[in-house]
């Protein structure tokens, strides 16, 4: 049996594979089931063994890929503590170096996603679950603080997709950058809670 399920994951691998190379080559819709199953040296019904189309194979790969995402977040949830004073930029740092290393497994993936037009509402998929995971742990009580967390997710979410696309720099170097600015901003969700009584 165990033989068996490292089979099936081999070959779920070299679809997947086969499937993102064919999208960056041709575009979504232009790439085919005959055209996957071809690259990936496998017969139809295999395919269908495992996928019931196309949209199906990329909204599979897309949940498992965001899924790894939503466990590298949980080591950031002593946010949800609310206690902004006790983070630090080491904290952060530590936290967006390994969620940087998440995304830069499935990276190939995320970049054809991203520029891909026939793929759009798979981003907005991934940036609302990641909105929604951080507005949670933050625990955003006023509207100043929700205006301060639009526009600092905003960055957040251009620093990741920018680096998807063209990575230009390590992971260190993005996970040092992206925590400052984190860093920074919760500072400032800080200041807004304990001013929060004004700002209603």
């Amino acid at each position: 049996m165990k033989k068996e399920d490292i089979r099936v994951q081999k070959t779920k691998r070299i679809i997947k594979e086969s499937f993102i190379e064919l999208v960056e080559q041709l575009g979504y819709y232009n790439v085919s089931v005959v055209d996957i199953v071809k690259k990936a040296n496998i017969n139809r019904n295999t395919f269908y063994l495992h996928y019931e189309s196309k949209d199906d194979l990329i909204r599979t790969i897309i949940k498992e890929a965001s899924d790894k995402v939503d466990n590298s977040l949980k080591d950031l949830e002593y946010l949800s503590s609310s206690d902004y004073e006790r983070i630090t930029e080491t904290h952060l740092r530590w936290g967006f170096r390994k969620l940087f290393k998440i995304l830069e497994n499935d990276v190939d993936l995320y970049r054809i996603v991203l520029l891909d037009n026939a793929l759009t509402g798979y981003i907005e998929f991934l940036s609302d679950k990641l909105k929604k995971h951080l507005a949670e742990s933050l625990k955003i009580k006023n509207s100043r603080s929700s205006i301060i967390f639009e526009y600092s997710f905003s960055g957040l979410f251009g620093v990741i997709k920018q680096w998807i696309i063209f990575m230009p720099t390590s992971i260190y170097e993005a996970s040092n950058v992206t925590a400052h600015m984190v860093y920074t901003n919760l500072r400032q969700f800080s200041q807004t809670n304990k001013n929060k009584n004004t700002y209603q």
